[in-house]
C-alpha cells in the first residue's frame, strides 16, 4: 500500500485582498485615522439639532463608516493573512514579523486604554465630568476596529518591499 505525500499547505490568496503597501499603509492612515477624528468630533455635537449640527453630524457619521470600511479592507488584505496565518502557512522569518506586529498591536492598545483612564480620572476629579454610556460604546467601537486593523497596518509599515 502507498502512502501518499502530505499535501503542502498553501496560503489561499485568493481569498484575500492584494494591496500593494503603499495602499495597505493608505488605508491604515484612512481608517484609524477617520475612526478617531468622528470619535474626537462626537464630542462637538450640541445637543440642540440646527444646521450647524447636521452637517457636523454627517460629518461624523461619514468618517465612522469610512473608517469602519477602510477597517475591513485591511483586514481582508494579504496583510492580514500574514497577520493571522497559523505558522504552518508562513515561513519562519514571517511568524517572527507576525508575533512581533501583535505585540506591538497589544501594546498600543494597552497604552490608549490606560491614557484613557487616566484621562476619564483627570476630568472626573477635576470637573466632575463622567462619560456616557454612548462615549463608552463609541470608544469600544474604535478599539474593536482599532484591534482588528492594527497588526496588518503595522505588517504593510514595516514592509521593506521589493528590492531590486
Amino acid at each position: 500500500m502507498n502512502a501518499a505525500a502530505p499535501t503542502p499547505s498553501k496560503a489561499p490568496s485568493k481569498a484575500y485582498l492584494h494591496f500593494s503597501r503603499t495602499t495597505a499603509r493608505a488605508l491604515s492612515v484612512g481608517a484609524l485615522g477617520s475612526l478617531c477624528l468622528s470619535f474626537a468630533l462626537k464630542f462637538l455635537l450640541a445637543d440642540e439639532p440646527g444646521p450647524q449640527h447636521a452637517v457636523l453630524q454627517l460629518t461624523v457619521g461619514v468618517l465612522g463608516l469610512a473608517g469602519m470600511v477602510a477597517s475591513v479592507l485591511l483586514f481582508l488584505s494579504t496583510y492580514s493573512f500574514r497577520a493571522n496565518a497559523p505558522d504552518a502557512q508562513i515561513d519562519e522569518r514571517e511568524v517572527l514579523e507576525r508575533n512581533r506586529a501583535y505585540f506591538r498591536a497589544y501594546q498600543t492598545l494597552v497604552f490608549v486604554l490606560l491614557l484613557s483612564y487616566i484621562v476619564t480620572e483627570i476630568l472626573e476629579k477635576a470637573f466632575g465630568w463622567i462619560p456616557t454610556r454612548g462615549i463608552v460604546a463609541n470608544f469600544l467601537t474604535l478599539l474593536i476596529f482599532a484591534a482588528l486593523t492594527l497588526p496588518a497596518a503595522i505588517l504593510a509599515w514595516w514592509d521593506a518591499g521589493e528590492e531590486g
